[in-house]
């Protein structure tokens, strides 16, 4: 079976390995990689580990291929493993948040224009995803890698916006936890 596509900046990718019994031969070379490189196998018994080193932006995938781990009885006649996709690239997803009003600007509760630009195109973007600290957000719109909204104050002081984290995609990769 294969899974979902998902969207990575990571490399190598870890891969967590459990196989139903005890193998006494398993090596890099066992696993078909696409659009990359499997290396650094470790583990024993039923519980290993190994990477994959994407080549290039794009789709990765593994596979453990059958017929290649021999258990302790001396069968090596594995099935196939499920196939593991990613969709990889090196280039992180990097919103900018601006607006046209200077950082500690008295607005006495005035409408503050914000505007969010990504290095790409996104999906699934939209107002739930703003982190609002004493602020509402209202009128939001935009599409592809730019949108605005309305920032308003509740009450006196600070205001700050921010998009929580792994909310939004690209058809590449997932905003990272450090946003």
């Amino acid at each position: 079976t294969s899974s979902e596509l998902s969207p990575t900046a990571s490399s190598p990718i870890p891969i967590s390995i459990t196989l139903s019994e005890m193998v006494t031969t398993l090596n890099d070379s066992d696993f078909t990689v696409t659009n990359g490189s499997a290396s650094n196998l470790t583990g024993s018994g039923l519980i290993y580990t190994l990477e994959v080193t994407p080549s290039s932006t794009g789709t990765v995938s593994i596979i453990l291929d059958s017929n290649k781990v021999s258990d302790t009885a001396g069968n090596s006649n594995n099935i196939a493993s499920n196939l593991l996709t990613w969709s990889y690239s090196s280039t992180p997803l990097i919103p900018l948040i601006s607006s046209s009003t200077a950082d500690g600007s008295d607005i006495d509760n005035n409408v503050i224009a914000m505007s969010v630009a990504f290095n790409e195109s996104v999906s699934n973007f939209d107002i739930s995803d703003l982190v609002l600290v004493n602020a509402t957000a209202s009128n939001f719109s935009g599409s592809g890698a730019n949108y605005t909204f309305d920032l308003t104050p509740i009450t006196e002081g600070s205001v700050s916006v921010e998009i929580a984290a792994s909310t939004v995609s690209s058809d590449s990769i997932s905003l990272p936890n450090d946003n």
